[in-house]
């Protein structure tokens, strides 16, 4: 099992797609994390995408879980290795939902309003997907948009922490590698799928 290199590019394409109407290039927080090694944060430029997607892919096949930052941070401030704050975060291009408990990623598919795209972090031994709604306008107001996460969550039985501004989430098209505690309870490593995208995103 490899990195779906495809995935990684549309789903990453698609998170940063939004930052282009700010004209400049924007920066990408990728954190790499496995048991019992130090946290990897890499920040890439939204005009050198193909590095993301390159250092995601390697992290990956050496056996770390990836994630990124699906907000926009300031790096200004940033130390070269330091993860972002929430008070590193400028804007919100999107809301998401975290369905990580058994029957909560039906329900929301059920329940919720059309998602863009969704990417299925698991299926063992039970379905386990994240959902994106791309916002019409990019919110500025955090705590307004932390609330709306709040909402969301509570709303479908999706997981209520999911609402700080620098929250990370797992890049689609990564392998999903669970913790020893998860594989006792019968989790195993499974390849992440993009779902729903539009060809136009």
């Amino acid at each position: 099992m490899s990195p779906d290199v495809d995935a990684i590019h549309a789903y990453l394409t698609a998170i940063t797609n939004p930052w282009r109407e700010l004209g400049a290039a924007q920066h990408l927080e990728l954190r790499c994390l496995a048991e019992g090694s130090q946290t990897n944060v890499s920040l890439f430029s939204t005009d050198m995408l193909s590095k993301a997607i390159d250092h995601a892919a390697a992290m990956n096949e050496a056996g770390l879980n990836v994630y990124t930052c699906v907000n926009l941070i300031n790096p200004t401030m940033l130390s070269p290795g330091k993860a972002a704050k929430d008070a590193d975060i400028l804007q919100a291009h999107f809301a998401f939902a975290d369905c990580d408990t058994p029957g909560s990623a039906e329900a929301l598919q059920r329940n919720a309003p059309p998602y863009d795209f969704c990417v299925i972090t698991g299926s063992q031994p039970y379905l386990r997907c994240h959902y994106y709604w791309q916002l019409v306008e990019p919110v500025h107001d955090l705590l307004d948009w932390s609330e709306t996460q709040k909402a969301l969550a509570k709303a479908y039985a999706a997981d209520e922490k999911v609402c700080n501004p620098s929250r990370i989430m797992r890049v689609a098209g990564t392998i999903a590698y669970p913790s020893i505690k998860k594989r006792e309870k019968g989790y195993v490593p499974e390849l992440t799928q993009l779902t729903g995208l539009k060809p136009c995103q």
